[in-house]
């Protein structure tokens, strides 16, 4: 609460006005626990300068002596306050602007922003904030933004009034760890969480289950997109030289080594060219398990039973392109 004249008056007697103080400078020079019971000083020029514990001086504040120590009367525009405790409701008039330090952090409330709708403004410093609102003249959302100072904001985020949300800029980053749980929707799997999407390239080799020498490339490539637990895999491989291979014949260093399930995962596609003097139908192949590779062969015109591919079956010029899917 706010002191008045009177109450000053009969705290400390007849008050004396002994004109202005520059709280900045000290001038005229008070010093604490000395004065003249009554004597008064408005301020000037707010400053900091230390009276009897006392350094919050404004502009338009009064310095009075009450016989044994200085005190301040708030007698400004402008509130200056240490501590303030509200309780109840408080109307504000207007934008209200708080202020930590000089340079620090400022937060702006404003009675109206873009659509006549008021907002809420962080300034991280002179030139960067946030923006916090409703910023549409269509009051059905929220907004979050960021900008500069004297420049249009950024629309970031909107949080409709139904519960969606929608990102106009930027991309949603989940942390390590953490992904997309739909477990809202009831369903019998084991887990509803979607953790990882990710695309990239890989380089596939061509060797044996033994062992390998003399391989040379003329082209190989390799794509990949993994979305949660299940890769889906292209790759090409042309050969221009090769000496020998021991045991089954392996398209190896894929990008994600396979589940931990006894079984195996068939090559969904697959094309091969130049291959030795055995004649094969169905070419394929299939992904073991705990492996980051594959074994490729087919069915011989004479047989029944998929074979594995031995060092017969590949050539100087063999050429093996081919897509498969498999889980992580």
């Amino acid at each position: 609460m706010l002191k008045t004249v009177s109450s000053i008056n009969n705290a400390i007697g007849a008050l004396n006005y002994k004109g202005t103080w520059d709280a900045s400078t000290n001038t005229p020079a008070l010093v604490s626990a000395s004065g003249i019971k009554g004597d008064y000083y408005v301020v000037s020029v707010a400053g900091s300068t230390a009276l009897d514990g006392l350094s919050n001086w404004g502009v338009g504040d009064w310095a009075a002596f009450n016989g044994s120590a200085w005190q301040r009367v708030e007698g400004g525009a402008d509130l200056n306050g240490v501590n303030l405790s509200v309780s109840g409701t408080s109307t504000l008039g207007g934008d209200v602007s708080i202020e930590v330090g000089a340079g620090n952090p400022e937060l702006l409330i404003k009675t109206a922003g873009a659509g006549n709708n008021p907002y809420v403004q962080l300034q991280a410093d002179t030139n960067v904030f946030d923006m916090m609102g409703v910023f549409s003249s269509d009051p059905d959302y929220w907004r979050v933004g960021y900008g500069t100072s004297g420049t249009a904001s950024i629309e970031v985020l909107k949080v409709f009034s139904g519960g969606d949300v929608q990102i106009n800029n930027g991309n949603l980053i989940v942390a390590n760890g953490k992904g997309i749980d739909f477990s809202a929707t009831a369903g019998t799997g084991t887990s509803e969480l979607l953790d990882d999407y990710e695309e990239g390239v890989w380089t596939p080799a061509l060797t044996g289950a033994g062992g390998s020498s003399g391989i040379t490339y003329a082209a190989r490539s390799g794509s990949y997109v993994k979305i949660g637990r299940q890769v889906t895999c292209k790759g090409s491989i042309s050969l221009s030289a090769k000496t020998s291979i021991t045991g089954a014949v392996i398209i190896s260093q894929f990008p994600f080594v396979t589940e931990n399930v006894d079984s195996v995962t068939p090559i969904t596609w697959a094309y091969f060219a130049n291959l030795g003097a055995n004649t094969f139908t169905q070419l394929s192949g299939y992904m073991q398990q705990s492996q980051a590779n594959c074994i490729i062969g087919g069915k011989p015109t004479s047989g029944t039973s998929f074979l594995n591919f031995s060092d017969a079956e590949i050539t100087a010029t063999t050429r093996i392109d081919f897509i498969t899917t498999y889980l992580v």
